[in-house]
Parts: C-alpha cells; structure tokens; sequence
C-alpha cells in the first residue's frame, strides 16, 4: 500500500464529502460536533480553512482528523491515504446492529440526523434497531429516543387505535414517495409489545418516573372491553417479560400494579380495573415463593369483593325495576329480563353488565375480576385465593340460567 501525495490525497477527500455532504460547510459543522466543539461563526471559519488547505494539497491530514473524517465519511484510513487506491472494510460502519449495542449518544445521534434515514428501514436480517434495541436490554438508548422526541410509544389523543395499539409514532420523516422507509413506523405503530417491553427494561434500570407516562397497568383492550364481538383480547397482548420484570420487582412496583386504574373507554365512559394479569403475575409470584404476594393477593379479593357488591345492588334495583313494569310476569322470567344485558368473558375474565334505569338513563359496569391457579404453603394465603375464586365464580355464574332461581334467592334474601 503506497500513500498518495498531499493534492492526491485532498481531491480524494473533497471528492467524498460531496458525495456525502451537501456542502463543505456541513461537514465542518459535522467535524465540530464529533469532536465535542461547540458550532458557532469562529469554529466553522476555522474548520472551513483547515479543511480548504487540505483539499487543494497545501496541509497534510493530521492523525486525530483522520480518525474522525473516517468516522464521518464511512471509509477506511488506509481509502483516504492512498487517494482511493487502496479498500478495506470499515469495522465501524453504523448497522441497527450495532447502535442498538453502543450506548454513546454521540454516535446515537449522527445515526439518526443521517440522510439515508436507516432508522426507519429493517436491516439484511428483517430487523429494526429498535427490535435489537429491545433484544440487548439497550434501555438507555431507548429512553433516548423517548426523550429527544425521536419515538413515543403512547399519544392520548391517538383514541381511533385504542384496541390495537396507544398511537405510538415517530418524528423521523420518510424520505419521498420512492423511498420505502416503513419499518419502524409500521413496528411501532401496530405492536403494542416495544411499549411493554419498554416497560419491563424500565423496571429493570428503575426508572419509575416514566410507568405512568408509558400506561404501565393498562392495556388498549381495556378501552374496548365493554364491546361485543372484539376480535381479540388481552392475550394478543401479554408480554412474558414484563410479567417477570414486575414479579421479580421490589416493593414500590409492586404497590404500583396492584392498584386500581381508571381507563375510559372508546364511547368516554369511565371503568375501574386492577391489573389485567393480576391472576397470572400472582401465581408466577407463588411459584417463587415470594412473600410480597400477599399484598397483591388482598388487593384482588378487595377488587372481586367490590366487584359483587356493585353487581348485586345494580341486579337488585333492575329486578325490582323490572318486576314493577312487569308485574304478571313470574320471578324467574322477571330476573331472566334483569340479567338479559348481563355478559362474562371467561377467555379474558371481563364482566359486562348494564342496568337500564328508564329510556335515556342507565347504570353500568365494566371490569375484571382476578382469578388465582397456584396455591401457597401458608394456610392463611391458601384461605384468601380460595375467597378470591369463589368470588370469581359467583360473578362468572350470574348470567347463568340454570343458577336463576338460586340467583333470584341471593337477591331477596341476600344470601346465595
């Protein structure tokens, strides 16, 4: 390998930054920011003469500008040197691989501000930086793109999406129309799974501030469970990792998912949920023997416990409602009509009931109730999971019709 001579060498790099630089200008102001100078008038001046010498073969290129020019232009020394007579591949290329596995918000940031917009597009192997973002537990780069704008995994005012995904989105515009640039986009804004995934790194780092800020607890199911008919539920939606980020966790996450949240749904009506994969994450919770369960175990029965208490006086009040307006009606008929509007999703553990007051007035509810499969090897806990699924049973069984003579019982005489 033979170097070439100072004029060689500058027209090769004035050669390399027109391809890649809309002017001169901007790759001094690249320049600068690589090497942590501030950009103002002085600094470009100086940066625009040392590179114009060097260009028309008057100054050699010093060792640390070469570094960084390589850096810049995406070429190797060994290019530059010999004026473009010598090629080697050049390990520091910019791959979603590889920023998803660097944490200097340096190279975070020449990556995105790049023309070719890579970030938006899957790499050889189908994948976007953010999936291997995800993959290697990079959440700091994550939360760098949160905070500089780059993506948002939640948009309240994004409502039409409740359902599928929080209306996640990025600011990175595409290039124009022949350009492809989907991948991101499409990633992010139809699998809720980067918001959750998110999630499970933030508990990891301890990063408790953005919980609220990324929906933690909820679920877009949630805004549509009251809908019949919904294609899918809270499976589709289930992140493995995050259940075992939040079991594993300590106590101010656990206090945080074992509250209840308020969620409204697509029509602005307001529901009351606790944790959707309370059942699930308790029982992961036993498994390994934690002692902390038992918060999250008293707070489902509470949960179920109210659950049936509003039940039972909705049903009571629509009973005697009904058996007013139908009074030659039998009981049994008269509670079938008061349970008509009465719906159980076993598959997601929703109930659905409402209790029209009069034509244009009506009462409703709509929640989850939590159901537990483990057991524990303390009595006392044995005892509150076996009052949390009798719970869930009771309220699973109102809108069965063999059970309404035993229904109509409990509701006369408050006892079942």
């Amino acid at each position: 390998m033979k170097s070439a001579d100072k004029e060689k060498m500058g027209a090769y790099l004035k050669k390399l930054i027109e391809e890649r630089y809309p002017s001169h200008r901007k790759f001094g102001k690249a320049y600068l920011e690589a090497i942590d100078v501030q950009v103002n008038d002085e600094e470009l001046r100086k940066i625009s003469n040392k590179l114009s010498q060097i260009i028309n073969g008057k100054k050699g290129i010093q060792l640390e500008d070469l570094m960084v020019f390589t850096d810049l232009l995406g070429v190797s020394c060994e290019e530059i040197i010999t004026g473009g007579n010598y090629f080697v591949p050049v390990a520091s290329h910019m791959t979603n691989y590889e920023i998803a596995f660097t944490d200097d918000p340096r190279v975070w940031k020449k990556y995105m501000e790049r023309e070719d917009k890579i970030f938006l597009n899957s790499d050889e192997y189908g994948k976007t930086v953010i999936e291997y973002a995800l993959e290697f537990k990079n959440y700091k780069f994550m939360k760098y793109l949160m905070d500089e704008g780059y993506i948002w995994l939640v948009d309240n005012s994004e409502w039409k999406n409740f359902g599928y995904s929080y209306g996640a989105g990025t600011s990175v515009k595409k290039r124009d129309f022949r350009d492809y640039d989907t991948s991101v986009p499409f990633l992010i804004y139809t699998q809720d799974r980067i918001r959750t995934q998110t999630i499970a790194l933030a508990i990891e780092n301890n990063d408790l501030d953005i919980l609220d800020t990324l929906l933690a607890r909820d679920n877009p199911f949630l805004h549509v469970a009251g809908t019949l008919g919904f294609a899918y539920g809270l499976e589709r939606y289930y992140n493995a990792d995050l259940m075992k980020a939040v079991s594993e966790s300590d106590q101010k996450v656990l206090d945080y998912f074992s509250r209840e949240f308020e969620i409204k749904d697509i029509y602005n009506n307001e529901n009351t949920f606790i944790y959707p994969y309370m059942g699930e994450l308790i029982d992961i919770m036993l498994k390994t023997n934690r002692k902390e369960v038992e918060l999250l175990i008293r707070r489902s029965l509470k949960h179920n416990k109210e659950t049936l208490k509003k039940l039972e006086t909705m049903i009571r009040d629509a009973y005697q409602s009904v058996g007013e307006n139908c009074d030659r009606l039998e009981k049994v008929p008269v509670m079938e009509i008061t349970l008509r509007c009465f719906r159980f999703d076993n598959e997601n553990k929703i109930v659905n009931y409402t209790y029209y007051k009069e034509k244009h007035s009506s009462e409703k509810i709509v929640t989850n109730v939590v159901y537990i499969s483990e057991k524990s090897s303390a009595p006392l806990i044995n005892e509150l999971i076996s009052e949390i699924n009798e719970l869930y049973s009771r309220i699973s069984s109102l809108g069965d019709k063999s059970l309404t003579k035993q229904i109509i019982n409990w509701i006369e005489s408050k006892e079942w």
